[in-house]
C-alpha cells in the first residue's frame, strides 16, 4: 500500500493529500514529505474518551456506584485496548523507525492526518479527549444518494401498522437477513430491509416486507417508527437527524449508541 500511495504521489505530486481510511497514508506522504489531512470518525483517533469495549453495566461499576470510578475506569480501559492495539499490530511503529518518520504512526493513530484531522462526529455522539489544534469535529457525512429513484412500491401503505426500518450498512451477517425476513413475514409490521445486494434468496412481499439492495434512507427514516441497524455512523446520524428510536446490533467490537 506504501508503495502504491508513494508511485502515485510521484506521479500527481500533490499540494495536499485527503484520506478517509487509508491506512498506510500517514507513512507515505511523511517519506514523500507532503502534506496531509484525514476524515475520521472519532472512534478511530487516539484521542477518543469511550474504550472500544466500555464496561459502565458491569459488576465493577455497579459495586463502585461512583462517576469518578467510571471515569477512573475507563481511562484505564482506554489505554490499555491502545498498548494491546499497538503492538499487536506493530507494523506502523517499524515503518516509523525505518523510514525515521516525524510523527510516529501505530494502529492507534493511523487513520489520523498527519497535518489536519477531520472529525466527522459531534462531540455529544462521540466525545474525546485533549484534543490538539489540528482536529477538528465537522459533523456527520452521511450517504446522500443522487442517483437511486424511489422504488415502484414507494411509498408503502402503513395503515395503523408500525414501520421498521432494517439496515447493516456494509458490514451484513451472512444469515442476518434470512432470518430478519423469516421472522417479521407473519408479524404485524410493515418492514423495509436493504441488504447492501449482499442477499439475493429473499424476496419482497408486498404488504409487509420490501427488500431492496439500496434505498435513500432519509426517504425510509420520515416514515419509519424505528430503526434496526449495525450500529455504524451513517445510519445513526440519519436517525438522529429525523429522531427515531434505533435499536442497535453491532457487529464489530466498537461503542455503539443504543436510544
Amino acid at each position: 500500500m506504501v508503495e502504491a500511495d508513494i508511485e502515485i504521489i510521484d506521479k500527481v505530486r500533490p499540494d495536499l493529500v485527503l484520506t478517509d481510511g487509508r491506512f498506510s497514508a500517514p507513512v507515505s506522504v511523511q517519506i514523500c514529505c507532503v502534506k496531509h489531512a484525514a476524515i475520521v470518525n472519532a472512534s478511530s483517533t487516539k484521542y477518543r474518551s469511550i474504550p472500544y469495549l466500555p464496561v459502565g453495566d458491569s459488576l465493577i461499576y455497579k459495586f463502585l456506584k461512583h462517576h469518578w470510578s467510571e471515569n477512573l475506569l475507563d481511562s484505564f480501559l482506554l489505554k490499555f485496548e491502545q498498548s494491546v492495539f499497538d503492538n499487536v499490530m506493530n507494523v506502523f511503529k517499524h515503518m516509523s523507525k525505518q523510514h525515521g518518520l516525524g510523527k510516529q504512526m501505530t494502529a492507534t493513530n493511523c487513520l489520523e492526518g498527519v497535518d489536519l484531522t477531520l472529525i466527522a462526529d459531534v462531540p455529544e455522539y462521540f466525545p474525546t479527549r485533549n484534543l490538539p489544534e489540528n482536529f477538528h469535529y465537522i459533523g456527520p457525512l452521511t450517504w446522500k444518494p443522487s442517483r437511486i429513484n424511489p422504488p415502484e412500491w414507494w411509498p408503502p401503505a402503513k395503515g395503523n401498522k408500525k414501520l421498521v426500518y432494517i439496515s447493516m450498512g456494509t458490514t451484513g451477517l451472512g444469515d442476518f437477513f434470512t432470518m430478519v425476513h423469516r421472522l417479521f413475514k407473519d408479524l404485524d409490521y410493515i418492514v423495509i430491509m436493504t441488504t447492501g445486494a449482499q442477499s439475493d434468496n429473499i424476496k419482497t412481499i408486498p404488504g409487509r416486507i420490501y427488500v431492496e439492495p439500496f434505498i435513500d434512507g432519509d426517504l425510509v427514516m420520515e416514515m419509519a417508527d424505528i430503526v434496526v441497524c449495525h450500529g455504524g455512523n451513517g445510519t445513526i446520524y440519519q436517525a438522529l437527524s429525523h429522531g427515531k428510536t434505533v435499536i442497535g446490533i453491532p457487529t464489530i467490537p466498537r461503542f455503539f449508541l443504543l436510544i
